[in-house]
């Protein structure tokens, strides 16, 4: 069966992009958190899956379900973390970057993203698609 899974509120969707360089022999990595407006996502089950709905923990998606579609809309903001080893002048740059062209810029000039991580946050909404 396919089921797809929602948040009962707006702004409940958080992904975090790692990305990672080699800058003048410094290993220098960040992190960029997206807030997303509203989403789903949809994945197969034999049965009906067990899930806490009140999600009071959020659940850290791709490590729980084999997803077969991902859907967000309308990003509402981000946040950068930065590693040690980042001047102010190189964290501008940075930000600067991803406001012009979002990640293509970033790999454009070498960032390589290291790993995807997305939580759903809150109350969540279960149901099924096919009978």
């Amino acid at each position: 069966m396919i089921y797809k899974l929602s948040t009962e509120q707006k702004k409940s969707i958080v992904d975090q992009n790692v990305f990672e360089k080699e800058v003048d022999g410094r290993s220098l990595s960040f992190s960029i958190k997206n807030i997303w407006q509203s989403g789903c996502l949809t994945f197969e089950s034999e049965g009906i899956p067990y899930l806490d709905l009140k999600n009071e923990n959020g659940l850290l998606v791709f490590a729980t379900f084999q997803v077969i579609d991902l859907i967000t809309e309308k990003g509402c903001g981000h946040e950068f973390e930065f590693s040690s080893g980042f001047s102010a002048k190189e964290e501008e740059e940075v930000q600067k970057l991803f406001a012009e062209d979002g990640f293509r810029a970033l790999e454009k000039q070498g960032w390589m993203q290291t790993s995807l991580k997305t939580w759903f946050y809150g109350p969540l909404v279960l149901s099924s698609l096919t009978g």
